[in-house]
């Protein structure tokens, strides 16, 4: 039997391009005051059900066949300034719209299923883990998994690992020595729509990385448009850098 609506335009959380398109779903009643532009949403995809993410409305063609949402992940996480700035990252850099906003949302948003996940945790925080980089020297891609584990806390292994520039096996090795926690859970349970974390409170800037912060933090201040290279070896600190920038744009 068809549906006459309403139908909702939705962006499936897959980074597949030949799917990177608007797809139509039938919005069930007890679901019409829930979902608005920018909300995520849980539909059936072939035989999974995956996350996706409401960016209009619109009638589909007559002759497709409309499956309908299954439920509301969250009412709205995604504002128009977010959609924008995600069609211009997928424009860009040529990237699907779901990578786009994957990059711009939480990571621990990034839900593509129901599946229990390890979310790792840092153990040590502030001077107790300054006092433990100090003796990483010869260690720098440890030490900058356990510096991102602060910055972003609750993302996955891999997530964590990308994050941080390593590899698995790094993240495996803190975890079994007890520097980092692995903690299993269900994708949403214990997210927050925003977490406030202050990365100035357990990461301190030396005085170069002062002087390559500020004109950076100048433009994000401003609301201005800029474009800066940060390089150096791993283990110099570009990320304390990276995470009090994130930290001023929040």
């Amino acid at each position: 039997m068809k549906n006459n609506g309403p139908y909702a335009e939705i962006i499936v959380d897959l980074s597949i391009r030949k799917t990177d398109r608007v797809f139509h779903y039938f919005i069930p009643s007890e679901f019409e005051k829930q979902v608005s532009v920018g909300s995520r949403v849980l539909v059936p995809f072939g035989n999974r059900q995956l996350a996706g993410y409401v960016v209009g409305f619109g009638v589909p063609r007559s002759e497709v066949k409309i499956r309908s949402i299954i439920g509301v992940l969250d009412t709205r996480i995604l504002t128009t300034e977010m959609l924008e700035l995600a069609r211009w990252m997928a424009d860009s850099y040529l990237c699907s719209t779901a990578e786009a906003f994957g990059r711009i949302l939480s990571p621990r948003l990034r839900v593509k299923d129901r599946r229990t996940v390890k979310r790792v945790f840092p153990v040590h925080t502030g001077v107790e883990l300054e006092k433990i980089l100090a003796t990483m020297g010869k260690k720098p891609r440890q030490a900058a998994v356990l510096k991102a584990s602060v910055g972003c806390p609750g993302l996955t292994m891999t997530e964590l690992a990308a994050a941080a520039g390593a590899s698995m096996k790094t993240v495996k090795t803190l975890v079994a020595s007890g520097m980092l926690e692995a903690v299993s859970q269900g994708p949403l349970s214990g997210v927050p729509l925003i977490e406030e974390t202050d990365c100035n409170s357990s990461l301190r800037l030396n005085p170069r990385q002062e002087q390559v912060l500020k004109p950076v933090a100048r433009l994000l201040e401003e609301g201005q448009f800029g474009v800066f290279l940060l390089h150096g070896v791993t283990g110099s600190g570009k990320t304390e850098v990276y995470l009090h920038a994130l930290s001023t744009a929040l």
